[in-house]
């Protein structure tokens, strides 16, 4: 897709539908409802990050330390753009505009499941905007432990080979700005380099080994294309555990993001589980940009039963936002009790997604008055059906 095909305004009203679909709030509205929130006195800030594109996090994050959001009950789930004017005045601008950027955050899901669950968004918006081929590329730095043994042992290889690394490379290197060398480190002129890195999915502990594992079969149960990419790295101060993109070689857009553990621990010294991704479009755009779609809100409630119903789960509700269904869940909750809270009374209909719907290929759909209900296969006319049942 050439970048001549989708304007700034396409781009943000197809990923704000999108967000809202996948359960994302903008984050204007969620500012507006706890900024008379009470504030802490004795919030004090560490360290700022001097990453562009981590400023706005440590923005939002300081927000919600500040009113102790980050210890509710419930994650957070907001989106964000550059050039929307509805969020532009919350961060402050330091430098012209040069690029537009769509940011989808997660506060406070440590399980595997929120990687899925943004990845899952991000591959879906840039789906909506024609990009037809795009393949996640993923890596894990582990935990923090894991994440310095991967370091030490890269840079004993760099001295090692560092007469055999290209000048621009060996600049980065010998600047201690090992994270932004390592992409180089893999092309065609490092070959003799990179066989001697050592990969970080060798290193990782019992636990970081499981929790990436539980990533990819998120993945595969979603059928998302992806694989593994050694080049992708993050800091001890600002990652830990994943690491990730989607990229597709005919497309100017790009997803990138990671979880970002260990950065709320640097700011303010306790660490908050965060997932962030932002899709980017190489344009220099002016924030003049204001949504004008209106977003159905949802008759459905859809919940997951089961380890193996909640493995499929993002499968079965990226089939429903493809099909601009919205519906409210709570897939990120393990137990049933968890996702039924007093929310989901209010719903016309339920969309059950149990052990005995995976078995059977499919998902039930029940209306809450008359407790009528449908099983719906999910190789079939899966969206058409339920359009049907709900018009009944």
């Amino acid at each position: 897709m050439r970048l001549s095909n989708t304007s700034t305004e396409t781009f943000f009203e197809k990923a704000r539908k999108t967000a809202c679909l996948y359960g994302f709030r903008p984050l204007h509205e969620f500012v507006e409802e706890h900024k008379k929130t009470p504030k802490k006195a004795n919030v004090v800030t560490y360290n700022q990050t001097d990453r562009q594109d981590l400023k706005n996090l440590s923005y939002f994050l300081k927000f919600c330390f500040e009113r102790s959001l980050h210890m509710g009950n419930d994650p957070i789930f907001v989106f964000h753009s550059n050039v929307d004017k509805e969020t532009q005045s919350l961060f402050p601008r330091t430098r012209k505009l040069t690029e537009s950027r769509f940011t989808l955050t997660i506060v406070g899901i440590a399980e595997p499941f929120a990687e899925a669950l943004v990845l899952s968004c991000a591959n879906h918006i840039l789906r909506s905007l024609k990009v037809k081929n795009a393949t996640v590329r993923i890596n894990s730095m582990g935990t923090q432990d894991d994440s310095k043994e991967y370091f030490t042992k890269l840079n004993r290889t760099l001295r090692r080979f560092r007469d055999t690394i290209h000048p621009e490379c060996r600049h980065l290197v010998d600047r201690a700005q090992v994270v932004e060398a390592h992409p180089f480190l893999y092309n065609e002129n490092h070959q003799k380099v990179s066989e001697h890195i050592t990969q970080t999915l060798r290193i990782l502990s019992d636990s970081a080994r499981h929790h990436f594992e539980r990533v990819i079969e998120y993945l595969e149960a979603h059928e998302l294309q992806y694989k593994f990419a050694p080049e992708l790295v993050e800091t001890t101060r600002h990652g830990i555990h994943t690491i990730f993109d989607i990229t597709d070689d005919d497309s100017c857009l790009r997803a990138t993001g990671g979880r970002y553990d260990t950065f709320s621990y640097t700011m303010y010294r306790r660490k908050v589980p965060i997932i962030s991704i932002s899709i980017t479009m190489p344009e220099k755009t002016s924030p003049t940009y204001t949504p004008t779609s209106t977003i159905k809100k949802p008759s459905i409630f859809f919940f997951h039963a089961g380890e193996k119903a909640r493995l499929k789960s993002l499968f079965t509700l990226s089939r429903l936002c493809e099909a601009n269904i919205p519906v409210t869940q709570r897939l990120h909750h393990t137990r049933v009790a968890d996702q039924l809270t007093d929310l989901a009374r209010l719903y016309p209909y339920t969309l059950v997604f149990g052990q005995e719907e995976v078995e059977r290929d499919a998902v039930c759909i029940r209306r809450n008055d008359t407790r009528a209900s449908q099983i719906i296969p999910l190789n079939g006319p899966f969206v058409r059906t339920i359009r049907e049942f709900i018009r009944k």
